[in-house]
């Protein structure tokens, strides 16, 4: 059963639709063409979190990736001003 792990897109080819992230603990993997999954968006850019999914066989590979988003209602609580405080509403 794949893992699921958040990271940082490092790189994005629109063109053949392959990539680079880097997973929170510094491992640097290769989003091979077809990993993005329908539903989330064509292009990604770089810094933008996502969560993959990592097949461990021998070496780690990508086998989806998923952007990361707020659970809805959620949103709207976590909303502040540049300075860090909370919106007044």
């Amino acid at each position: 059963m794949p893992e699921r792990r958040q990271a940082t897109v490092a790189g994005w080819d629109v063109a053949s639709g392959t990539g680079r992230v880097l997973l929170d603990d510094g491992v640097a993997l290769d989003l091979p063409a077809g990993t993005l999954r329908p539903g989330s968006a064509r292009l990604l850019r770089r810094g933008q979190r996502v969560v993959v999914e990592i097949e461990d066989n021998r070496a780690p590979s990508v086998t989806a990736v998923y952007l990361l988003t707020v659970p809805p209602g959620r949103a709207g609580s976590a909303a502040s001003t540049r300075d860090g405080r909370p919106r007044r509403r």
